[in-house]
């Protein structure tokens, strides 16, 4: 409505300064760009990153299948990646909690409200990782929290749960959906709203379909990760969690920092497991079995191990991550794992291995990238975790991590030339063109960068949108429901006009000699341009909608980034293109000649290139991280194509994948790669995000 009320007065000024064949020109050259291409069409923009209209049951059913195929793919390949699925998994054992800090189990334990002593409570809880379906069927409420350790397997636990209860997934059954919880902030947003925002970035869930996902109960939150949220805010979010009810979900969780998170009130309906410390029996069959038939280089800190007493060797190498670790470091043949012997402490061992994973994956031979500087990359993320995710690596946010004069004087630069661009079409019919209309684009982005420069409120940083090519039936929709729009706009536009120029054809009617024929020629003069307005809008609203088409594989940070940067070269294409069009059209039809083409396409250009820088620094995510790494490269603080090399650290075990975002293998190791005390958070607010 406000590009709409900017159109009618930019008119309004026309009709003051010059006459009605000033606005049929000036309509013919700008004012369909303007309306047809303003606020409806925006909106169909937004909706094409969005997703779509308000579903429909089939709609629905038809996100809630594609949510569940992408969890489940996604995480079939991220089990495997992690190893919980390698024909020798490490066998870890779970055990009931401390009943101080879990519900009692006549809340959970079926029938609900039946008597249920202790000792029947720990035996049901009993049993390995392996069969933690099992284990969470016996908990009625569906309400099962997983403590340990760090590193003790908690996390593995839980993505194993998760595979399991996708793949019996039938019919109505809950969708269990992976959540890490470092990305909520419990001041910032409820736990149900911040869970639609994760269908969305991270499974290609249509906004609202997300959101009537999320509000029916259809979705089984897998939540990873409450000690991962800033202390001050743990009880916060358990209280939030509160607000869910008895809903059924997992929760992940160191189990000192649960005990402090819940030490106001337990979570209600909810039975806790504490994962159990990987005994020396355990360790010694993965380090002989898991890797090569070669052992021998294992037997002296096998011995160690069986020799007893408890040693800082014994009590690193009880966490799963450590003992996956130490198999990864030590994989070379000349490596000799009987070093770690040599440290005095636990976490002098724990230092060693996370230390030595990233020489062990990197520079493994004279083609292959050096440990030294893929360590000096990957601990450029680290340090700045708290910018690009939190907690997470995510593509999108790259630009958090340049400096503020930089993310003004990007968008400063580029929405200026952009209207320097738009400001030239003035001078094409204000003349004189040929002095002031190039003037303008070198006068445009010199204004705009000024003016970012004395904005106090950084620039927003759009999401990345999500894409796929769409088919006959996105195609017959969006143009069907396009025509609907086109239908209210064309007229409403049309009829506008006509009010707006009324007043000054009533002269021109009085001095015509066939007033009716004046009157007829007038109304057809509207008629043509609601027809226009109405015909553009419902082809470019029509398109874009038939683009909102949502993936139905999983997402992954390599396929948003794809699918961001089709999407905003695929609007700049569609509004370049229409404007084009619709600007030669018009000229046409009051011009027919050679001579109105020519000038449709002079004029026309600078209106197709400044929407295309428009909607990619509004638009696109991509168009902001290829700026953003270009300036890091250029500084030397991450490689040539960073994705790439993430997406190489992904493979290589160092990083691991969550739906379209990037994290550390563990905190501890995000924690050994900085090289600052705390991650890098500049003194100012977060970008706001369209």
């Amino acid at each position: 409505m406000a590009v709409f009320a900017t159109f009618i007065v930019c008119g309004a000024l026309v009709l003051v300064l010059g006459d009605l064949e000033a606005l049929d020109k000036w309509l013919g050259i700008t004012g369909l760009s303007t309306a047809a291409l303003g606020g409806w069409v925006l909106k169909g923009i937004q909706e094409w990153r969005a997703g779509s209209d308000l579903p429909d049951a089939r709609q629905l059913e038809v996100a809630a299948a594609d949510l569940a195929t992408a969890v489940h793919r996604t995480w079939s390949r991220e089990a495997v990646n992690r190893g919980l699925t390698s024909p020798l998994p490490i066998a870890v054992r779970m055990r009931a909690a401390d009943p101080r800090i879990a519900a009692h189990p006549a809340q959970w334990h079926e029938p609900v409200g039946a008597p249920m002593t202790a000792d029947v409570a720990g035996a049901t809880l009993a049993g390995t990782v392996a069969d933690v379906v099992g284990l969470y069927r016996r908990v009625a409420t569906g309400r099962l929290v997983i403590v340990g350790e760090p590193g003790g397997g908690k996390s593995g636990a839980a993505v194993l749960l998760l595979l399991s209860l996708s793949a019996s997934r039938s019919g109505d059954s809950l969708i269990p959906v992976w959540l890490p919880l470092a990305s909520w902030d419990p001041a910032a947003s409820t736990v149900e709203a911040w869970m639609v925002g994760q269908l969305i970035t991270s499974y290609g869930t249509p906004p609202s379909a997300a959101a009537e996902l999320v509000a029916q109960g259809r979705v089984l939150p897998v939540l990873d990760g409450l000690d991962e949220i800033p202390q001050i805010h743990r009880a916060a979010a358990v209280t939030g969690l509160g607000g869910l009810g008895t809903a059924p979900l997992v929760l992940t969780c160191r189990t000192e920092e649960y005990i402090a998170a819940v030490a106001a009130g337990v979570l209600a309906a909810a039975a806790v497991v504490e994962v159990v410390p990987v005994g020396v029996d355990v360790m010694v069959a993965y380090l002989t079995q898991s890797g090569s038939a070669d052992t021998a280089r294992w037997d002296r800190l096998i011995a160690a191990l069986r020799a007893g007493p408890p040693s800082p060797c014994s009590q690193t190498l009880s966490s799963p991550l450590m003992l996956s670790l130490a198999r990864v470091v030590y994989q070379a043949p000349t490596s000799d794992p009987s070093e770690l012997l040599d440290c005095s402490t636990a976490e002098q061992v724990e230092d060693r291995l996370l230390d030595g994973l990233v020489p062990a994956v990197y520079g493994r031979d004279a083609d292959d990238t050096p440990p030294d500087r893929a360590s000096r990359w990957l601990s450029f993320f680290a340090d700045r975790l708290a910018l690009i995710g939190p907690g997470v690596i995510a593509w999108w946010r790259l630009p958090q991590c340049l400096a503020d004069r930089h993310l003004r004087s990007i968008a400063g630069l580029g929405y200026g030339l952009a209207a320097g661009l738009w400001a030239t079409v003035a001078f094409a019919w204000l003349g004189p063109f040929a002095l002031f209309g190039p003037a303008c684009i070198v006068v445009g982005p010199i204004v705009g960068l000024l003016a970012a420069r004395l904005r106090t409120e950084l620039p927003g940083v759009p999401r990345p949108a999500l894409w796929r090519v769409p088919n006959r039936r996105d195609l017959v929709g969006g143009l069907r429901s396009g025509a609907r729009t086109g239908i209210v706009v064309g007229p409403a536009c049309g009829l506008g006009l006509g009010v707006l120029g009324l007043t000054y054809q009533l002269e021109s009617f009085r001095l015509e000699d066939d007033t009716a024929l004046a009157v007829v020629r007038y109304l057809l003069w509207i008629i043509w341009y609601s027809i226009l307005i109405g015909l553009s809008v419902a082809v470019v609203r029509g398109l874009t909608l038939a683009l909102a088409g949502q993936p139905r594989d999983s997402v992954t940070p390599l396929s948003s980034h794809q699918a961001d940067r089709r999407a905003g070269r695929q609007t700049a294409i569609i509004l370049g293109l229409a404007m084009l069009l619709i600007l030669e059209l018009a000229l046409l039809a009051t011009d027919p000649s050679m001579d109105s083409v020519l000038f449709g396409l002079v004029v026309g250009l600078p209106i197709a290139l400044g929407i295309v820088v428009w909607v990619q620094l509004r638009g696109s995510a991509h168009a902001w991280f290829a700026v953003a790494a270009m300036l890091l490269v250029r500084q030397g603080l991450l490689p040539k194509r960073p994705l790439l090399f993430l997406e190489d650290a992904y493979r290589r075990g160092v990083l691991r994948k969550v739906g379209a975002v990037y994290e550390f293998r563990h905190s501890r190791l995000a924690e050994r790669l900085r090289t600052t005390g705390q991650d890098i958070a500049e003194v100012r607010p977060p970008s706001p995000r369209p």
